[in-house]
């Protein structure tokens, strides 16, 4: 398995600890559900083009029990943010979707980069800039947006990932799925793939079959 830079060798790594050995609660509940329904079969269910249901049942197998979580000094759409984080940087390490996560680029650090910092400042027309929204605060999300666009001069090349809907100008996936606006988070993974098969780079064309 190709890890997302950032992660251990030999894929994500399979428990919830921090540094200094406290457990992030949130990715213990992702985690417990991915463990569930293994890695091979997530892989399967996107070679069948099922990839977006499984990853929807996941997000809502997971999602009231992270919104209930106290404490941590996250409100409630800062855990579910978290919760969309620990999903979509292990789906792009299982699916070998090329990323780099929380990576300085020309000054701003960006939530991730598809395919890599290094594509985006040569040829941005071929990279993403994903940014992945704590709160849907007007000027937050302004903030956050004028920051990607410094690094990512093409708006369509900058995603936004969202607890729930807000008005980003960029596409934007909404991770509540009892939300309405923006397209689905559960299309995520889906759409970075169909993205880097249409930059037309035969390096990105990796998907592992099962």
């Amino acid at each position: 398995m190709r890890p997302v830079a950032g992660e251990a060798p030999g894929g994500p790594p399979r428990g919830g600890a921090r540094p200094g050995g406290d457990q992030d609660p949130v990715r213990e509940i992702v985690y417990r559900e991915l463990r569930r329904l293994t890695e091979e079969r997530i892989q399967r269910e996107f070679l069948r083009g099922e990839g977006a249901a499984a990853v929807e049942g996941i997000v809502a197998r997971c999602i009231g029990e992270v919104s209930s979580l106290g404490g941590g000094g996250r409100g409630r759409d800062g855990r579910v943010a978290a919760m969309a984080t620990v999903l979509m940087h292990y789906l792009c390490a299982a699916l070998l979707i090329p990323a780099q996560r929380r990576v300085a680029v020309g000054g701003v650090e960006a939530d991730m980069v598809v395919p890599d910092a290094r594509t985006l400042t040569a040829d941005p027309g071929s990279s993403l800039v994903v940014c992945v929204l704590e709160s849907a605060d007007p000027a937050y999300v302004g903030r956050r947006i004028s920051d990607a666009g410094r690094i990512q001069p093409y708006a369509g090349n900058v995603w936004a990932v969202s607890p729930r809907p807000a008005d980003t100008g960029r596409r934007t996936f909404v991770v509540d799925p009892a939300s309405e606006g923006g397209c689905s988070f559960a299309g995520l993974a889906g759409q970075m793939r169909g993205f880097l098969d249409g930059a037309g780079s035969a390096r990105f064309r990796i998907f592992r079959a099962a």
